[in-house]
């Protein structure tokens, strides 16, 4: 994803209808502009421990408000099981429960949950504990955020390139698929600088990375600025043939790019070179080498004229 997702997905499991249902419209209709957020809410709810469980796969919440019942049985065998799985031990976990025992407390905050909310539920303080928690998660997720995406072009960088990379070269491993990489480099883009200005060169680069993001064709593959004027692109599952295809694509719709020009009504134009390697990965080989060999053909498309497709 491209941008920041502007949904804060809370799931909340609880038995009891009349305070899920409270709590639920007290969520839907709280004002969370006040409250400093700029996630809007989506919340779903579950009436029991299993069909809690059976949400957290298909929903995939941002946070967990689970009911605990007096007793405590099955809750927090719930709050232990999402902790336990690789694919939900980081979800926020607030425990809602009439359990005055500081003990109950404690237990709750040892497996895991981030808070405890007791019944009977003080609206207020309710919404303000959930607000927290939310704000929490939504710095983290810009941080996160800026951290992989390149702030000019908002898609990948390079450090993101480096970590996927590696994870999507694994992925074709254990697939027994075919992996493809393509790296672009916009022609003269110096002379186009030099010519135009920085700032239109900056135009220049947001309108390739949106052509790259609308004209790939499956969200497996993924678009990266690998630095300066160059991008890359990683196909997993993709052949050397459909690969340079793509290429052929992408080389075409940038070439028929209207760049609008910052201070007249004049429309300026670039083209790239293209440069294609495909390998079937096994423990014996390495991205490293997958990249020395895109590299090299995008240096001979440059050497044989420029706005070009070549692989070696």
């Amino acid at each position: 994803m491209s941008v920041i997702e502007k949904k804060f997905q809370i799931l909340l499991i609880e038995v009891s209808h009349k305070i899920m249902t409270k709590l639920a419209h007290a969520l839907e209709i709280d004002d969370i502009e006040a409250r400093g957020l700029s996630w809007f809410r989506t919340i779903k709810t579950a009436t029991s421990c299993a069909s809690g469980l059976k949400k957290v796969k298909t929903f995939q919440p941002d946070l967990i408000i689970l009911g605990i019942a007096t007793s405590g049985a099955g809750g927090f065998e719930v709050l232990r099981g999402l902790k336990k799985s690789d694919d939900t031990k980081n979800i926020p976990v607030i425990i809602v429960a009439d359990l005055d025992d500081d003990a109950h407390e404690d237990m709750g905050l040892s497996l895991g949950a981030v808070d405890y909310i007791r019944k009977p539920l003080k609206e207020k303080i309710a919404l303000a504990r959930i607000a927290i928690h939310q704000k929490i998660i939504e710095q983290m997720r810009k941080t996160e955020h800026e951290s992989m995406y390149d702030p000019l072009t908002n898609v990948f960088n390079r450090r993101s390139f480096d970590i996927q990379a590696e994870l999507l070269w694994e992925y074709c491993i254990r697939e027994k698929q075919s992996i493809s990489l393509l790296l672009l480099d916009i022609d003269n883009f110096k002379r186009f600088n030099d010519e135009y200005g920085h700032m239109q060169g900056d135009i220049a680069l947001q309108a390739l990375a949106s052509s790259l993001l609308s004209t790939k064709r499956r969200t497996v593959d993924k678009v990266f600025r690998w630095g300066g004027e160059e991008f890359a692109i990683i196909l997993p599952g993709s052949n050397l043939e459909n690969s340079i295809m793509l290429g052929e694509m992408f080389r075409k719709k940038i070439s028929n790019l209207k760049i609008p020009h910052a201070e007249s009504s004049r429309m300026l134009n670039i083209t790239v070179s293209v440069g294609v390697a495909s390998t079937t990965p096994d423990e014996n080989k390495s991205f490293a080498t997958l990249i020395k060999e895109a590299d090299r053909a995008m240096y001979i498309a440059k050497e044989a004229g420029k706005n070009r497709v070549c692989s070696l």
